[in-house]
């Protein structure tokens, strides 16, 4: 086993690599469980407890024009370092458990297939810029799963601005990790105009450097995947906007797909 240590950065956000959940450091919870289960290590960072108020605004009607929705593939094998980052939908919102989301799953099945370890730099609310100003990007990973500008389209954000943030980001990430393998995932948004630019620029920045795309909205138009509003979760009650567990469940998979496809 492989001990990985994260120290605060020299960023903006005073809260750099602070792992919790729900009051217990991840860190801790992770080694236990990892030592039990697999002899692997798992780390899940976030700069602090869920924002409340870090919701994305009530998104746009949808228009119904076409695109694919997966764009590119790369060869297994599976991964040994993995980062996943991105905002309240990496983070668990509002799955009922933390090992019900999305990120739970996948970490759950990247080490069972033989990951040594799995980091999390993920904030609810956050933009891409956010997250790139309050993170210290680890180093060495094999694959990075980004899932980014969910809070960037909600906050009417301009999509030219967010294009270039978004580059600037992919590129720390591989100075980071030269070489690593990029999955990045849509906007969490109805299919509308607004939506369509923003994934453009997200799968172009992806695919230019080698990473597979595929959007989110699909998923999203499906209201099963949402809600009910009111229950509650591991982060408090569930509203009609972030994924359920079947919601979670479904990226959970699209994403294991992405990362096993042939």
């Amino acid at each position: 086993m492989r001990r990985i240590h994260q120290s605060p950065g020299t960023r903006s956000d005073p809260k750099v690599l602070i792992c919790t959940a729900q009051g217990l450091p991840v860190a801790q919870l992770r080694v236990l469980v990892a030592v039990v289960a697999a002899g692997s290590m798992l780390v899940s960072c976030s700069p602090g407890q869920p924002d409340q108020s870090g919701r994305s605004e009530q998104p746009d009607q949808p228009n119904q024009s076409e695109q694919p929705d997966h764009v590119g593939s790369f060869a297994a094998p599976l991964p040994s370092a993995v980062l996943l980052t991105g905002d309240s939908i990496t983070e668990g919102w509002h799955a009922t458990t933390e090992g019900s989301s999305f990120r739970g799953l996948v970490e759950e099945w990247l080490t069972e297939g033989g990951a040594e370890s799995v980091f999390g730099t993920y904030q609810a609310g956050y933009t891409v810029q956010e997250v790139a100003e309050g993170f210290e990007i680890p180093r060495g990973m094999d694959l990075a799963v980004v899932e980014l500008g969910t809070n960037d389209i909600g906050r009417n954000n301009a999509v030219d601005g967010f294009g270039v943030q978004y580059a600037a980001y992919l590129e720390d990430l591989e100075e980071a990790s030269p070489g690593v393998r990029l999955v990045c995932l849509g906007v969490w948004h109805p299919a509308s105009d607004k939506t369509s630019a923003f994934d453009a620029v997200i799968e172009s920045e992806c695919t230019t450097r080698g990473g597979v795309f595929h959007r989110l909205s699909g998923l999203f138009g499906d209201a099963g995947l949402r809600g009910p509003e009111g229950v509650p979760t591991w982060v408090g009650d569930s509203d009609v906007f972030h994924p359920n567990d079947a919601g979670h469940e479904r990226i959970a998979e699209l994403v294991k797909q992405l990362v096993s496809a042939p």
